[in-house]
């Protein structure tokens, strides 16, 4: 019979015979006839520099070039206006009449008294004239030509004082009628025919020019910031100089409300100075030529800023761009197909794709499909997409 410390033995010997086997079948080879798993599939582009035609979008309203509030400068009843409410007119049309009798009465009364006026000064030269002859003979005193020569003066004074009232009295009679100051077009008027009014009295009607027209809108102080920086990194005028040649200035364009696109281009007439310490926002004006007045004062736009030339650029779809709490990243894949990380940094949006400030080169090869199934030091099996966020 085989004893209990002979069982016991043996149980030992075939435990460590099977650790043994065990062991010798985990050496990291794949039992015979199974397969190790293929690398997975992605898709990728090989990103190149293309020019790249920089635009941002900022919300914009549209102001008249120009308005003026039409008010009357005299006191007078208002005979007529010479207009249809809304109608276009232009320099020197004549918008109001107000009753100019009482004027005219003044202007006649006024040139009266200049006639008057001048006949005095007539009189008081002749005989400031003849009182000089007769001193110079000893024949008056010297207290009579100096009371005829002061006669001459105060009459001259007062011929020019009447001339002044025919000139206030003429300027008070072309006050009668109120014309366009500007070309434009004209509200409803406030006042019927018939009103009296005076100059306390509100506007009559106002006149606004919409040909051109201004859209104004404000932009960040760190977007502001990296225009300028952009723009004088590629050699162009950060001060958006209007006078500058083509390549350095900015160009604005306007989307509509119903999302089409204004076919005329604008310009930038002025930038503001300073920064609202309110809004951290810098004021931009920019004016738009409006013939057909598609444009209304007080429309809401998008404006797109662009420069008039394009620059060089990396560009990567925004598909392949992720971003943790250190920034963004991409994928790429090496010449041994081999997945790593690359830190990149980011510019503006351009479509759908980001444009890439640095950690990119030409020739990269960056994952924008399968990026969840793949992680940094693994092997893949890259496919070329038919078009490339390189350009």
């Amino acid at each position: 019979m085989i004893g209990s410390r002979q069982i016991s033995r043996i149980a030992r010997c075939s435990l460590v015979a099977g650790l043994f086997v065990l062991a010798s079948c985990d050496d990291g080879t794949a039992p015979q006839g199974q397969n190790a798993p293929p690398p997975p599939t992605v898709t990728v582009v090989t990103v190149a520099e293309r020019d790249i035609l920089t635009e941002r979008l900022f919300v914009g309203r549209l102001e008249a070039y120009d308005t003026v509030d039409l008010h009357a400068r005299i006191t007078g009843f208002l005979l007529e206006d010479r207009f249809i409410d809304g109608q276009r007119v232009e320099v020197g049309d004549l918008l109001f009449q107000i009753d100019a009798a009482p004027f005219q009465a003044d202007v006649a009364l006024a040139k009266a008294n200049v006639a008057k006026a001048q006949a005095v000064v007539d009189q008081t030269r002749g005989q400031s004239e003849r009182t000089e002859i007769l001193f110079g003979q000893g024949d008056v005193t010297t207290t009579k030509l100096e009371t005829d020569r002061a006669a001459y003066q105060q009459a001259v004074a007062e011929l020019a004082a009447t001339k002044a009232q025919l000139l206030q009295a003429e300027i008070e009679l072309g006050y009668t009628s109120i014309l366009a100051p500007i070309a434009g077009r004209v509200s409803a008027s406030t006042y019927s025919v018939g009103s009296l009014i005076n100059s306390s009295s509100e506007a009559l009607a106002n006149v606004t020019a919409l040909d051109p027209i201004y859209v104004t809108f404000a932009a960040n102080e760190t977007a502001m910031l990296t225009v300028k920086r952009e723009r004088l990194e590629a050699g162009l005028d950060a001060a958006f100089d209007e006078d500058a040649g083509p390549g350095s200035r900015v160009i604005p364009m306007l989307l509509l409300p119903d999302g089409t696109q204004y076919e005329f281009p604008g310009e930038v007439d002025y930038v503001e100075s300073n920064v609202d310490v309110r809004t951290g926002t810098i004021g931009i004006r920019a004016v738009f030529p409006n013939t057909e007045e598609l444009l209304s004062p007080g429309q809401f736009v998008t404006v797109i800023l662009a420069d008039d030339a394009p620059t060089r650029g990396i560009t990567v779809s925004q598909s392949a761009v992720q971003k943790d709490k250190d920034g963004a990243f991409v994928l790429v894949v090496d010449e041994e197909n081999m997945v790593s990380e690359r830190r990149i940094e980011l510019g503006d949006e351009d479509g759908t794709e980001f444009v890439v400030d640095s950690g990119l080169a030409s020739g990269d090869v960056v994952i924008i499909q399968g990026i969840l199934k793949v992680r940094p030091g693994t092997p893949v099996n890259p496919v070329l997409a038919d078009s490339n966020g390189g350009g």
